[in-house]
Protein backbone atom coordinates (compact mmCIF):
# COMPACT_ATOMS: atom_id res chain seq x y z
CA UNK A 1 0.00 0.00 0.00
CA UNK A 2 1.40 3.25 -0.94
CA UNK A 3 0.99 6.34 0.98
CA UNK A 4 -0.47 9.23 -0.88
CA UNK A 5 0.93 12.57 0.53
CA UNK A 6 -0.30 15.65 0.61
CA UNK A 7 2.40 17.46 -1.77
CA UNK A 8 1.21 14.60 -4.08
CA UNK A 9 -2.59 15.74 -3.66
CA UNK A 10 -1.88 19.42 -4.22
CA UNK A 11 0.22 18.35 -7.64
CA UNK A 12 -2.60 16.20 -8.81
CA UNK A 13 -5.56 18.86 -7.97
CA UNK A 14 -3.51 21.15 -9.56
CA UNK A 15 -3.25 19.16 -12.54
CA UNK A 16 -7.27 18.88 -12.81
CA UNK A 17 -8.30 22.09 -12.14
CA UNK A 18 -5.47 24.08 -14.10
CA UNK A 19 -4.60 26.14 -10.80
CA UNK A 20 -0.84 26.58 -9.82
CA UNK A 21 0.36 24.91 -6.84
CA UNK A 22 0.97 27.44 -4.81
CA UNK A 23 -2.80 28.63 -5.07
CA UNK A 24 -3.72 24.89 -4.50
CA UNK A 25 -1.89 24.59 -1.47
CA UNK A 26 -2.93 27.52 0.12
CA UNK A 27 -6.49 26.56 -0.19
CA UNK A 28 -5.78 22.85 0.93
CA UNK A 29 -4.11 24.56 4.30
CA UNK A 30 -6.90 26.80 4.88
CA UNK A 31 -9.29 24.30 4.64
CA UNK A 32 -7.44 22.04 7.09
CA UNK A 33 -7.08 25.24 9.20
CA UNK A 34 -10.44 25.96 9.30
CA UNK A 35 -11.31 21.71 10.24
CA UNK A 36 -8.39 22.07 12.86
CA UNK A 37 -10.40 25.47 14.54
CA UNK A 38 -13.70 24.19 14.38
CA UNK A 39 -12.83 21.11 16.42
CA UNK A 40 -10.90 22.93 18.60
CA UNK A 41 -13.69 25.04 19.51
CA UNK A 42 -15.78 21.80 20.07
CA UNK A 43 -17.72 21.98 16.78
CA UNK A 44 -18.34 19.26 14.11
CA UNK A 45 -17.53 19.63 10.55
CA UNK A 46 -19.51 17.42 8.29
CA UNK A 47 -18.15 17.52 4.78
CA UNK A 48 -21.83 15.72 2.61
CA UNK A 49 -19.70 13.09 0.24
CA UNK A 50 -16.72 12.83 2.62
CA UNK A 51 -17.17 12.45 5.77
CA UNK A 52 -17.39 14.17 9.15
CA UNK A 53 -14.97 15.49 11.94
CA UNK A 54 -15.34 15.85 15.59
CA UNK A 55 -13.27 15.51 18.75
CA UNK A 56 -13.50 12.79 21.22
CA UNK A 57 -12.44 13.06 25.11
CA UNK A 58 -11.08 9.67 26.50
CA UNK A 59 -11.62 9.42 30.31
CA UNK A 60 -8.72 9.04 32.18
CA UNK A 61 -8.00 5.93 32.98
CA UNK A 62 -5.23 3.36 34.73
CA UNK A 63 -3.18 1.58 32.62
CA UNK A 64 0.01 -1.12 33.03
CA UNK A 65 4.08 -0.58 31.93
CA UNK A 66 4.34 -3.84 30.09
CA UNK A 67 8.20 -3.74 31.10
CA UNK A 68 7.32 -3.72 34.57
CA UNK A 69 4.08 -4.26 35.31
CA UNK A 70 3.63 -1.23 37.46
CA UNK A 71 0.61 0.58 37.17
CA UNK A 72 0.07 3.95 35.30
CA UNK A 73 -2.09 7.00 35.45
CA UNK A 74 -3.11 7.55 31.85
CA UNK A 75 -4.56 11.34 31.90
CA UNK A 76 -7.95 12.38 29.82
CA UNK A 77 -7.00 13.67 26.35
CA UNK A 78 -9.51 14.87 23.43
CA UNK A 79 -8.52 13.35 19.93
CA UNK A 80 -10.08 14.57 16.81
CA UNK A 81 -12.02 11.87 15.13
CA UNK A 82 -13.17 11.11 11.57
CA UNK A 83 -16.38 9.14 10.24
CA UNK A 84 -16.25 8.76 6.90
CA UNK A 85 -19.96 8.99 4.68
CA UNK A 86 -22.01 6.04 3.69
CA UNK A 87 -21.82 7.20 0.37
CA UNK A 88 -17.88 7.87 0.56
CA UNK A 89 -15.95 5.08 -1.92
Amino acid sequence: MKTYTKTALIKDVAAETKLNQATVGTVLDAILGKISDQTAAGDKVAIPGFGKFETRTRAARTGRNPATGASVEIPERTSLKFTASKSAP
